[in-house]
């Protein structure tokens, strides 16, 4: 892939600082056309020898990679991170042992045969526009504290603005570290003519959002138009500010370029992505708070057509109630199976439940009431026969003209009763009627 660029435009701007920490690659007014490679540090604020930084770092970077550059034509991963290891040696070196050390962040952007690949440390950016879209396609994701608390859900957008924490960042070049902080590198190999690449340290941004910078690069005019501009938006700014901004004019495909790495729309240091995914899931979280309102169940066209004449009224109508029917009937069978079901639970907690019988005859002695209720049967028995026995007597006596005489009462000496049997039946148990009893009488 070859470019052919319009002259970048640099911006290279004091601020209200009396101290300039930032530092561009190529230095101010060195930029032609020709040049492929761009780099932009911020040095840190409030650390002593911000500057000595970001020149350290732009210098060593921007000559190790034009070297690079002059060996081979496409720039890789691996030559853009021994430049950044070559920029830490340097800080080593320069470091005097401060007990505040110095350092500096990094935009890198490259424009090479294989595609355009860019760099970051920080929270300096790098922006690819498409002003004839109206989009834009890259922000390079701060390595701040208000972009980390972003991505994990605890504040907005328009508070990440106006939180007294953005400038903590969490990411910068410094020396005497052991672990040195590694850059994001993105590869794009999306470039049209008419596009923009816009590199700048955090100074320009204070009072210029994103949209604001998409309309001011979509102006019709001129570059050099557009970078007044910007100085002239950014003149109130308290920071120093320095950018970079490169219009591509041509763009030339070579054989094999459909096969180059293009992670622009899917990389998680490109912001924009960071934005949607977080846009979609708020979308997401409001739709479970309040779901809408759920719509009757309507009974579907096909299955009305199938019980209907095509094109008739009554057929139609004449659907509606055979579903209808079909529905009550349904109804009716489920609550006849569940009155069966019941019925069934009862009849088995009967059988489960009732009294236990017994088929063998009760023994022992026949309890108070019993007794006393077979003594009076009894009793009323000899009394009947008694009557009967007098009545013969005086009906003999009459037949041989002999006077009746009274009987004399008869005196039970001794009685006897034996154990009455009891026979189980299916009420209960019952005691029978001629009972046998023993006793002696006198007359």
């Amino acid at each position: 892939m070859k470019y052919k660029l319009f002259p970048p435009q640099a911006i290279y701007e004091l601020g209200q600082r009396s101290n300039q920490e930032d530092n561009i690659f190529p230095a101010m007014g060195r930029a032609t056309a020709d040049d492929r490679l761009f780099i932009v540090c911020d040095g840190m604020g409030g650390h002593e020898h911000g500057e000595v930084a970001s020149q350290a770092v732009a210098t060593t970077i921007g000559q190790t990679l034009t070297r690079a550059l002059a060996d081979e034509p496409r720039l890789t991963d691996d030559s853009i991170n021994r430049a950044i290891a070559a920029a830490y040696e340097r800080l080593d070196q320069l470091d005097r042992g401060e007990a505040r050390k110095m350092g500096t962040t990094l935009t890198l952007l490259c424009l090479h045969r294989g595609g355009v690949t860019a760099a970051h440390i920080g929270d300096s950016r790098i922006y690819h526009l498409r002003p004839n879209e109206g989009e834009i396609l890259y922000c390079s994701r701060d390595h701040s504290l208000v972009m980390d608390l972003y991505q994990a859900g605890e504040i907005t957008r328009d508070e990440m603005r106006t939180s007294p924490q953005k400038n903590i960042i969490t990411r910068a070049m410094s020396p005497g570290e052991e672990g040195h902080a590694r850059a994001d590198i993105i590869h794009i190999a999306d470039v049209r003519p008419g596009d923009y690449f816009y590199l700048c340290s955090d100074g320009m941004l204070e009072q210029m959002e994103d949209d604001e910078l998409l309309a001011l690069i979509s102006d019709n005019t001129t570059d050099s138009e557009k970078r007044e501009t910007l100085i002239r938006a950014t003149a109130g700014n308290k920071d120093n500010h320095s950018a970079y901004l490169i219009h591509v004019e041509r763009v030339e495909k070579e054989p094999g370029d459909e096969a180059l790495i293009d992670d622009e729309r899917i990389a998680r240091c490109n912001v924009m992505n960071i934005y949607r995914e977080r846009e979609a899931q708020d979308a997401e979280d409001v739709s479970i708070v309040a779901p809408p309102p759920r719509r009757p169940r309507e009974i579907p066209v096909d299955a009305i057509k199938e019980t209907s004449t095509p094109h008739s009224p009554e057929g139609t109508a004449h659907g509606l109630d055979t579903s209808r029917r079909v529905i009550a009937n349904k109804k009716k069978s489920l609550l006849i199976v569940a009155i069966a079901a019941v019925l069934a639970l009862a009849a088995a907690c009967y059988y489960i439940f009732r009294p236990a019988k017994s088929d063998k005859p009760m023994t022992g002695p026949i309890p108070t009431d019993t007794a006393m209720h077979v003594n009076a049967v009894a009793d009323s028995a000899k009394d009947r026969k008694e009557k009967v026995e007098a009545k013969a007597h005086a009906d003999k006596g009459s037949s041989l003209g002999e006077t009746p005489t009274a009987k004399p009462a008869i005196s039970d000496t001794s009685t006897s009763q034996k154990p009455i049997a009891r026979t189980p039946s299916k009420r209960g148990w019952y005691v029978p009627s001629s009972c046998s009893t023993d006793t002696t009488k006198h007359i």
